[in-house]
């Protein structure tokens, strides 16, 4: 296509979404206001079957888990995908290694300061994983933090160190036992006579950490899978990037 058909073309379509963002701010509520019954219709019924006060959360877990299940396997199937790929490029270059030397070697400063973030890291990614059905967060985002926390170790520590630490073996193993949890839970919840993902557990008191039943568990699973799945990730980039400039020096 010329140039000037591909500006025609452009002209055209940003013309027909220019069209439909005036039109719908045009058509938007009053400021403050909350016109949404389905939004006060789950967060009634996120206390009343799940004792918990994250509606989000619920939702996420319960009302639309099913669809959570799935974006769940999508993550690791990707996360599957990469190791493999990268396994087989590996392979393919004569399985040579990254070098391991702390290139440049950190200071006592970058340690300590690597040291205490990571720790903070940690803990704050657990403290939004454990309160997902009492403040916003959960275990997509917990788990998340929680990998960024260990990717502080590497640059804190050097390749050297780090690959020590992540022995991929124990780290896969956990994601497929996070990834597992999620859809062990329903499979638990029809045993038990009910449906797919139906909450089989105690609810615990309302406003507690333990509270939301079957919810706690598989909010568990998740931040395991995701925290795993992501330090997979960050240590085959880590891994192609150090081989990359190895064979370039």
């Amino acid at each position: 296509m010329s140039p000037r058909g591909r500006g025609i073309l452009f002209a055209a379509g940003a013309a027909v979404l220019a069209w439909v963002l005036v039109r719908a701010l045009l058509r938007l509520d009053a400021f403050g206001s909350f016109p949404a019954p389905y939004g006060r219709l789950l967060a009634a019924l996120t206390l009343a079957a799940h004792r918990g006060l994250n509606a989000p959360t619920a939702v996420t877990f319960d009302f639309r888990g099913l669809d959570t299940l799935g974006e769940e396997f999508i993550l690791f199937s990707a996360v599957t995908g990469i190791g493999l790929v990268s396994e087989n490029a590996r392979e393919q270059g004569g399985g040579r290694a990254p070098e391991r030397q702390d290139r440049p070697e950190r200071s006592g400063a970058v340690r300590g300061v690597g040291y205490l973030v990571f720790g903070a890291g940690a803990l704050f990614g657990l403290q939004v994983a454990a309160h997902a059905l009492l403040t916003p967060g959960g275990g997509f985002q917990g788990g998340s933090i929680l990998a960024s926390a260990w990717f502080l170790l590497y640059l804190a520590l050097g390749w050297r160190v780090f690959d020590r630490l992540t022995c991929e073996a124990p780290v896969e193993l956990a994601e497929s036992l996070g990834a597992a949890t999620y859809a062990l839970t329903g499979f638990l919840s029809m045993v038990l006579g009910g449906a797919f993902l139906e909450n089989a557990l105690p609810l615990g008191k309302q406003g507690s950490l333990f509270s939301g039943g079957s919810i706690t568990l598989i909010n568990a699973g998740v931040t395991i899978e995701v925290a795993a799945a992501f330090a997979l990730v960050l240590t085959e980039m880590v891994r192609a990037a150090l081989g990359t400039m190895t064979h370039q020096t």
